[in-house]
């Protein structure tokens, strides 16, 4: 699945994005609920250079107040094609937040 497809799809869930680095000016908090997405690419290729395989793996952070099964299941919804997605929740932080892990692959001749 192409990395503009994911992020039009989070992005349909209601759920406002933000930035990797979230930094609230003059000490103002951001408000909740929001995602933020973070990607790490790797290029392999063939010998003779003539295919290269990019995977990506996708980390997508949920930041909630508390638990809120709803949001989580909006992410879940949105990434169904995707494949197998690992979710980890750290419920002791504030605030609340759930990470969902996936891996994509594509090919570019």
């Amino acid at each position: 699945m192409r990395r503009e497809t994911i992020i039009s799809r989070l992005e349909d869930t209601g759920i406002r994005r933000e930035a990797e680095t979230v930094t609230p000016i003059g000490g103002e908090v951001v408000p909740l609920p929001y995602f933020i997405v973070r990607t790490e690419e790797t290029d392999t290729g063939d010998d003779s250079g003539r295919v290269s395989i990019t995977t990506t793996n996708w980390t997508v952070t949920l930041f909630t107040t508390n638990k809120d099964f709803a949001l989580e299941c909006k992410i879940r919804k949105a990434l169904t094609a995707v494949g197998t997605v690992e979710v980890e929740r750290f419920p002791d932080g504030e605030p609340y937040s759930v990470n969902f892990s996936f891996t994509t692959k594509g090919v570019l001749t």
